[in-house]
C-alpha cells in the first residue's frame, strides 16, 4: 500500500505485517529525495500513481508539481514542475489552488504520466525522456478531480 501525505511524506507500506517498507519526501527538481524544503509544510501530496510493473511512483502536489520515485532503486528519479506556475515564490502567501495537481495517471505502456490540475490544465510528460509532450488549457473552465486514458479509442484494423 502506498500513502501520500499532507506533510510530504510517501509511505510504502507491507500490509500482510502492517510495517513501513520505505518513507519518501515529494521534492523539488532542485532537491535531494530527503532534503528539507523552506515550503515544506505547503507542499503536500495530492495524487498518486504507480507504474504498472510497480517500478516508479509518481506523485502530485498542491504545488502543481510532479515527482518521481524509483522505488526499486529507493531513490528521487525526477521531478516537473508545471510551467504555468511559479513554483519557487518567494512570498507564499501568494501561493493559490491555481496549479494544484488534482489527478495522475499512468499510460498502460508506462511511458506518459497525465496530469490535471486545479485550473483545467491538463500536461502529458514522457517519464523515461523527462520531458513535457504537451499540455492541453482552457478544456475545463472548473475543477478537475479525476483523469483516465484508455486504448478505446484506437481503431482496430480487421485483415
Amino acid at each position: 500500500m502506498i500513502v501520500g501525505c499532507e506533510d510530504t511524506s510517501v509511505l510504502v507500506i507491507d500490509i500482510n505485517n502492517s510495517k513501513i517498507n520505505s518513507v519518501f519526501r515529494h521534492v523539488h527538481e532542485s532537491e535531494y529525495l530527503l532534503r528539507p524544503h523552506p515550503y515544506f509544510s505547503i507542499e503536500k501530496i495530492t495524487s498518486l500513481v504507480l507504474t504498472s510493473d510497480d517500478r516508479y511512483l509518481i506523485t502530485g502536489s498542491f504545488e502543481g508539481s510532479v515527482g518521481i520515485i524509483d522505488l526499486e532503486k529507493k531513490e528521487h528519479f525526477h521531478s516537473y514542475e508545471n510551467s504555468h506556475l511559479g513554483i519557487y515564490l518567494s512570498d507564499i502567501s501568494s501561493l493559490s489552488l491555481i496549479g494544484t495537481i488534482t489527478s495522475t495517471f499512468m499510460s498502460n505502456d508506462n511511458t506518459r504520466i497525465m496530469t490535471a490540475s486545479h485550473d483545467g490544465i491538463f500536461q502529458i510528460i514522457h517519464l523515461m525522456k523527462k520531458e513535457l509532450y504537451g499540455t492541453i488549457e482552457n478544456v475545463h473552465k472548473g475543477l478537475v478531480k479525476a483523469i483516465f486514458h484508455s486504448n478505446l479509442n484506437k481503431k482496430t484494423r480487421r485483415s
